[in-house]
């Protein structure tokens, strides 16, 4: 049986300070997935570590494609050009991190959780640490130059709460 979802009405405002948090909670996690990448270098916790940190990125991706869902797509339909130029620029930077996601799954997939050589590891880890690099510059840009767009605005959307 389907779980029934209950639509509300949410201020725009309030979804994107939603969003905001969600980014100042990535920041204290990037900090310990940059402080745990040394270890999948280790025989005894590299897949546990990899595991973890798979598990961080798959949070990001999330986090983008709700964003995408319900506050770009909203925003994209309205008549505020500013916020549209803005939004098309992440919306790039998103399909770079996705992008970054994939090599990551990729050479999990063909390697294992346990990393198999040192090139992989070396791979894996420089790829964990641009993304994390990149994504944290992204977030930022949304603080500082998308929400504060929504100031002043009232703009009622439909969100699901589960």
């Amino acid at each position: 049986m389907k779980e029934k979802k209950n639509k509300k009405k949410a201020d725009l405002k309030a979804v994107a300070g939603a969003f905001k948090g969600q980014h100042v909670q990535f920041l204290e996690e990037g900090g310990f997935i940059g402080s745990a990448l040394p270890y999948i270098y280790s025989p005894d916790d590299a897949a546990n570590n990899v595991k973890k940190t798979l598990r961080f990125i798959e949070k990001k991706i999330i986090h983008i494609d709700e964003e995408e869902e319900k506050l770009f797509r909203i925003l994209l339909a309205g008549d505020n050009l500013k916020a549209k130029q803005v939004i098309r620029e992440l919306q790039h930077e998103h399909i770079r991190i996705l992008s970054i996601y994939d090599e990551i799954k990729d050479i999990v997939l063909n390697n294992g959780f346990y990393l198999k050589d040192k090139k992989a590891k070396d791979r894996f880890a420089g790829l964990v640490e641009e993304m994390v690099e990149f994504f944290l510059n992204h977030a930022r840009k949304e603080d500082e130059r998308l929400f504060p767009l929504f100031v002043g605005r009232n703009i009622k959307i439909n969100i699901d709460f589960q």
